[in-house]
């Protein structure tokens, strides 16, 4: 049976997950709470009167012709070789 693009993409993104989740680089916060109180000791990080949090960002428009849009590609042979890991 023929894997359709949409199920090597799913099984890239669960591997790529896992392998991630082993090397601690990734961790899955199960609350909102949790997340939140993450959040709050990020350096920069600034808590609004309503709760919510925000930072200062660069301006996307000057990055804007460094980004590549990657908007539903088909697998290449690199991402081929790369699902094969």
């Amino acid at each position: 049976m023929a894997v359709s693009e949409l199920e090597r993409c799913v099984m890239v993104a669960n591997r790529m997950w896992q392998k991630t989740r082993a090397e601690n680089r990734a961790a899955y916060i199960s609350s909102d709470e949790k997340l939140r109180k993450l959040v709050a000791r990020v350096p920069g990080i600034r808590k609004t009167i309503h709760g919510n949090f925000v930072a200062q960002s660069e301006p996307t428009y000057t990055s804007a012709m460094f980004t590549k849009s990657s908007v539903n590609p088909l697998f290449g042979a690199d991402e081929l070789r790369l699902l094969a890991q």
